[in-house]
């Protein structure tokens, strides 16, 4: 009698389920592996807390839309007033009040680091090493070399730092573009010639190298509400 053929753990069945869905979406099915090896490196670095987003834990497009509701009907004035002008050289303090706004409204988000392609050119050269020494070793001055981003898990990307760099660089009409952008992968690199390589999450990074932390913003946000 032949040897059962096993079956895998139940998130490696989920994931290759909904690979199996976006058989013509690769950009999200490729985010989503990175994203997964990028949840993965914040154990190995010992992240605290850990992030509790997934890459193969769906999530439905009316999600989707509530966000890009939220962030860029109530939250895109509030933004404006901490960062006047130009977003374009701010996403981590961008990020960072946005991460805080949206985890007090029920929102289980983190944040991501990694680099972002645009339309074939590398905008920070970010290497998953840097990223690692910094995180080891926190610089204490100088500009990081990454891009930062929100994640609600899946293939779903929350840009509050890109539509300005997009305008500005690379000539996208501002009437086609969100003032945040809240897209899945796959339509970030079939509509903008966008692609998002995560390669660590966890809001704990930006706690222990920027001088705006999350953490911190969280807290002085839910006391306002009190």
């Amino acid at each position: 009698m032949g040897q059962a053929k096993k079956r895998g753990s139940r998130e490696e069945r989920m994931a290759k389920a909904i690979d199996r869905a976006d058989v013509f979406k690769p950009h999200s099915v490729e985010y989503r592996r990175m994203l997964d090896a990028a949840v993965k490196e914040a154990e190995q670095l010992g992240l605290t807390p850990l992030p509790n987003v997934r890459a193969n834990r769906s999530v439905s497009d009316d999600t989707v839309e509530a966000v890009r509701d939220l962030c860029n009907k109530e939250f895109l004035s509030r933004l404006q007033r901490v960062i006047p002008g130009y977003w374009g050289a701010s996403c981590q303090t961008l990020a960072t009040h946005l991460f805080a706004w949206l985890r007090i409204a029920g929102y289980d988000v983190d944040l991501v680091v990694g680099e972002v392609n645009i339309q074939g050119n590398l905008e920070y050269d970010a290497t998953l090493e840097n990223i690692r020494d910094e995180f080891r070793a926190p610089p204490t001055e100088g500009s990081q070399r990454l891009h930062m981003w929100i994640t609600l898990g899946d293939d779903v990307i929350v840009d509050p730092g890109l539509a300005h760099r997009l305008i500005k660089y690379y000539r996208v009409p501002e009437h086609v573009l969100d003032s945040i952008l809240v897209h899945r992968a796959d339509e970030f690199g079939t509509r903008l010639a966008v692609h998002h390589w995560p390669m660590l999450v966890g809001a704990d990074f930006a706690a222990k190298t920027n001088s705006v932390n999350p953490f911190d913003l969280l807290d002085k946000y839910k006391s306002a509400l009190r």
